[in-house]
């Protein structure tokens, strides 16, 4: 003899549906179904040990159908209507905005006061320097920056050679 339950669905009859929700193949009414026979059904023990996952499913599937109750529906055309987003919502979205706003900010203003700090820097130690090419004279310390460097590290180069062979004395 087969066992009925809730909504006349047997103990089988659950099992089946409890196997193809599983599997995904369920209806949505069918789903329901399940939900209910879990929520209000004297379970049967077999039964038992899935009770606490679908009554949790039945929860979830409840705050997702009162989510989708809330949105406006026009019976004239079926159309569904976007809701507002809560007032508390719009400040944490518009703070999280205002947040990377702010980051950016600081970071460019950072960074523009290391060059700034760089390009002062630099005036200081190459003050006075300055480079002709083709018979242009060029003072610009910001773009004659890595040609210095480049002559004081070969400057520094032959120094050490010198110093290696015995040519150089240490003028310290």
């Amino acid at each position: 003899m087969i066992k009925k339950n809730y909504n006349n669905l047997s103990v089988d009859e659950v099992k089946k549906l409890t196997d193809r929700y599983m599997d995904g193949n369920t209806t949505l009414s069918e789903e329901q179904l399940i939900y209910d026979y879990f929520l209000n059904a004297d379970v049967d023990a077999e039964l038992l040990p899935m009770r606490d996952f679908f009554v949790g499913m039945a929860k979830l599937s409840a705050i997702g159908n009162e989510k989708s109750k809330s949105a406006d529906t026009s019976e004239s055309d079926g159309t569904a209507q976007i809701v507002d987003f809560p007032r508390k919502k719009m400040r944490q979205v518009w703070l999280a905005v205002a947040s990377v706003a702010a980051l950016f900010v600081l970071t460019f203003a950072g960074y523009n006061a290391y060059l700034n700090s760089q390009s002062e820097l630099y005036s200081e130690i190459y003050e006075g320097s300055y480079v002709i090419v083709d018979g242009e004279r060029n003072d610009n310390i910001n773009e004659i920056r890595p040609q210095i460097e480049q002559a004081l590290a070969m400057a520094e180069h032959l120094e050490a050679r010198l110093e290696a062979n015995g040519k150089c004395k240490d003028s310290k």
